[in-house]
């Protein structure tokens, strides 16, 4: 049953190409040059919007690929030659909460950073989606720091390894979209 239209609160092109829910939270990407994500949050059966989160940088599609869960979302400024992926915190003050920056990804030398993102728990995966030799990069909470524990690979010949990522608990897989396309299974080993 539709509980409800979000409509789009601005006059950005590209509204919902990018989303993801959690909780009592959802979070919709407007992946335009600039872009921005738009976190709602459920009072009762209504999503009201809690918050607008603009692009901390400049140009390069931010709200490309977006992922929330539990106090942290991530939400991708893809770009041929400089992404990055922002991971914003949940603040709770009194009755209202506060979407704030806490980390920013910045892309290790390779182009298409940022192309898809997933978060849960401690962990966040970000993902390239380069014709070839794509890859895509685990991080771990440490304190309030995220720091890069894995880069997994395109050990085979298939193109653009890394168009889709998702993480949660111990497995993370990853997806590649040509010809006939393959998703990769993951286990985390404890370091």
């Amino acid at each position: 049953v539709l509980n409800e239209t979000l409509d789009n609160p601005s006059n950005l092109t590209l509204f919902g190409t990018s989303l993801s829910i959690y909780g009592n939270y959802a979070i919709v990407g407007a992946r335009i040059t600039n872009g921005a994500a738009y976190i709602y949050k459920r009072h009762g059966d209504n999503w009201v919007l809690n918050q607008t989160l603009e692009n901390p940088g400049s140009g390069d599609f931010f709200g490309y690929s977006i992922s929330i869960n539990g106090h942290y979302a991530i939400i991708s400024s893809w770009a041929i030659n400089d992404g990055k992926a922002y991971i914003y915190k949940r603040k709770i003050q009194g009755n209202s909460d506060t979407w704030v920056l806490n980390e920013t990804l910045i892309s290790p030398s390779i182009i298409t950073f940022g192309a898809s993102v997933s978060i849960h728990g401690d962990y966040a995966i970000v993902g390239t989606d380069k014709s070839t030799g794509g890859k895509a990069y685990i991080y771990k909470k440490s304190g309030d720091d995220w720091i890069k524990i894995n880069e997994v690979i395109n050990t085979t010949s298939t193109l653009f390894f890394g168009w889709s990522v998702s993480i949660h608990g111990d497995y993370a897989i990853v997806g590649s979209s040509k010809t006939t396309g393959q998703a990769f299974i993951y286990k985390l080993r404890p370091s």
